[in-house]
């Protein structure tokens, strides 16, 4: 049988005049450690900003960590759609059945998926009497998050982008993307026009950009753009993205753009356009490569 033995008044004082501690429960040590681990965390991923850095919103960083946009929407084919059918219809779409959208090259399977249309390529996935039991509602989920990711990226108010009117754009300006939000700024819009009404004297466009180069490829960030007018009222419409001179077809998040700035006045950041345009730029050449906004309307009232 075990001997249980109390310690002794004596033995305590003992052990206080040694110096020995009694022993701290292990919670006291967790809460600790998580407390070092948060401020290590803030240091890590706060440190050397500039006093107009502003964090990625939620839905931003949701964006990057669950799906980002190819810069074309053959590219966000190649990352939703295309990975699916390579598994599941390269049997019969594959080879010589048309539409030939499970080819192993994305690009020319891209070309035969634009020959169908999405509710019938669903109704054909989920169908489980289809390409001899390759569809089925077993598809769904694979099926629906494919559809949701691919239209996610699709411009607003038009199948390809491009049916809009461009009546105002900026001249190229240089990104200088980091890994943190940094502020970039059009500070004379009247002179750095490249097409579009001169006309607009004391206005000037900012927005904060940042690129992950962690993603791969890596992804750019443009984010809360702000308008400052002068001496005249600014109606800006429809506000579209180019990289090195080529439209950003899946950075749709200003497409929808539609307002009137009143004379004098300067924009809280990021309440021109909500959202963040968050898209992959294969090559990218952060410190090099150049943004210029095109505009439906930009023009003094």
């Amino acid at each position: 049988m075990s001997e249980i033995r109390l310690e002794t008044s004596n033995e305590k004082d003992s052990r206080s005049a040694s110096g020995q501690k009694p022993t701290r429960s292990s919670r006291g040590f967790a809460q600790r450690l998580l407390i070092g681990l948060a401020s290590a965390t803030c240091i890590i991923f706060y440190q050397n900003c500039g006093t107009d850095f502003v964090p990625l919103d939620e839905s931003a960083l949701s964006g990057l960590g669950k799906f980002v946009c190819g810069s074309t929407l053959e590219e966000t084919f190649a990352k939703t759609y295309h990975p699916f059918v390579v598994q599941n219809c390269a049997g019969c779409h594959g080879g010589a059945q048309a539409p030939r959208f499970a080819l192993s090259d994305s690009s020319l399977a891209y070309n035969d998926f634009l020959l169908t249309t999405q509710s019938t390529f669903r109704t054909y996935a989920l169908n489980p009497s289809h390409g001899g039991a390759a569809g089925g509602p077993k598809n769904e989920e694979a099926v629906t998050l494919a559809e949701s990711n691919y239209n996610s990226c699709k411009p607003t108010g038009g199948d390809d982008g491009e049916s809009h009117v461009i009546t105002a754009r900026t001249q190229p300006l240089a990104l200088n993307a980091t890994a943190a939000l940094q502020v970039r700024l059009l500070n004379n819009l009247g002179g750095q026009l490249q097409l579009g009404n001169t006309n607009l004297s004391g206005a000037q466009l900012d927005f904060q950009v940042r690129i992950d180069t962690t993603a791969s490829p890596p992804a750019y960030v443009i984010a809360r753009p702000r308008l400052q007018t002068g001496a005249a009222a600014i109606r800006v419409k429809g506000m579209y993205i180019m990289i090195n001179g080529v439209r950003i077809q899946t950075a749709n998040a200003f497409m929808s753009l539609d307002r009137t700035i009143n004379a004098n006045t300067t924009l809280a950041n990021g309440t021109l356009a909500t959202g963040s345009a968050i898209f992959e730029y294969p090559g990218a050449q952060p410190t090099t490569d150049t943004v210029q906004f095109e505009f439906e309307l930009l023009a003094p009232q």
